[in-house]
């Protein structure tokens, strides 16, 4: 009884998707903005109240006034301040690999390898 039950959501949701397809998007839309202010403000609104329904047109609209409100008082983040030459000049000199890499330690092994010394008896 119950697989009848969830075949016939299933089946029911899926023609409805065939039928109005354009509501089904524009719902999807709705619940997942691609702008990012408006999905950031959902996410930290779930995030806050668990009990947060994405689905209610007015918990979403509440939710972006709260939203701006926040973001109206914090105020925008602070400038990001350019890198330098000195940054720019040692970044470009650090190469792509990272720094315990087997590879980079294979090309450098030459330079680095210490030549045993012999023992004073």
């Amino acid at each position: 009884m119950k697989w009848l039950l969830i075949f016939c959501a299933l089946s029911s949701s899926m023609a409805f998707g065939i039928v109005q397809p354009a509501s089904l998007w524009t719902t999807y839309r709705e619940l997942y903005p691609s702008d990012p202010l408006q999905r950031q403000a959902l996410n930290d609104c779930f995030t806050e109240d668990a009990q947060f329904n994405r689905l209610d047109p007015n918990a979403r609209e509440a939710c972006y006034r709260h939203s701006v409100a926040a973001f109206q008082i914090n105020g925008p983040n602070p400038p990001v301040k350019p890198p330098n030459f000195v940054d720019l000049s040692r970044a470009a000199g650090a190469g792509s690999l990272p720094q315990n890499d087997v590879r980079a330690e294979q090309a450098n092994e030459r330079f680095t390898h210490q030549t045993a010394t012999p023992r004073l008896r």
